[in-house]
């Protein structure tokens, strides 16, 4: 069984179809005789933008508490070392 893309199935001479639908295309074949392929790609769901735009905004904060964190450690390390 040989499964992979259409690279694999030309390095083992196997005649594939072409598919040209949008997402990762895996053929398959089973005993060097092409089997038929796959499509796997993603859906993006209603909720996407809400979901990242949450995200970037708890990035931002996090930024923000690790550089209050960062100025709190180097100062502490500064007066050990005056």
């Amino acid at each position: 069984m040989a499964v992979g893309n259409g690279k694999l199935m030309e390095r083992l001479n196997i005649p594939y179809h072409e598919c040209h639908l949008s997402g990762t295309i895996v053929h398959m074949a089973i005993a060097g005789e092409y089997s038929g392929h796959i499509v796997i790609s993603d859906v993006v769901k209603p909720n996407a933008k809400t979901a990242i735009d949450e995200l970037k905004s708890r990035s931002k904060k996090d930024n923000n508490a690790n550089r209050r964190q960062g100025r709190k450690l180097q100062s502490r390390w500064q007066s050990f070392l005056v």
